[in-house]
């Protein structure tokens, strides 16, 4: 049953264009994905805006999608914990540092509006999800 499970995430985060820190910027239909770092966070693929796009603390990512997309949430070679906060919705789990990995949590955007973000752990780091 585990071996299944994880054959099924693969099939699933692969159709994402999930890698570690890729440059494909392409989503399967009803999938977006937003990649976490050290001191940054990355709108890869699947949301309204320009996709490929680095926020630097500070700055504010802005990821527009329809509902029901599962939006994926990759932890890049990270060296310090994080774990994204999403008022109204849900959270991510704790990631604390792996580096030379990529550690991925799926959330299901199924409310409509728009949801304030933050990295629990590097609180300059987040944005807001729009949810039609």
């Amino acid at each position: 049953m585990k071996l299944q499970l994880f054959a099924m995430m693969a099939v699933l985060l692969s159709s994402c264009g999930l890698s570690s820190g890729s440059t494909d910027t392409s989503c399967a239909a009803g999938t977006a994905e937003i990649d976490v770092y050290d001191g940054f966070i990355k709108r890869v693929c699947g949301c309204a805006e320009s996709t490929n796009t680095n926020f630097s603390s500070g700055q504010s990512l802005q990821c527009t999608v329809n509902a029901g997309t599962r939006l994926f949430v990759s932890f890049i070679n990270i060296q310090t914990n994080h774990q994204i906060v999403i008022s109204g919705l849900t959270s991510t789990s704790t990631r604390g540092a792996s580096t030379n990995s990529v550690q991925t949590d799926v959330i299901y955007l199924n409310s409509t509006g728009t949801f304030s973000f933050q990295d629990f752990f590097a609180p300059t780091l987040g944005g807001s999800l729009i949810v039609n």
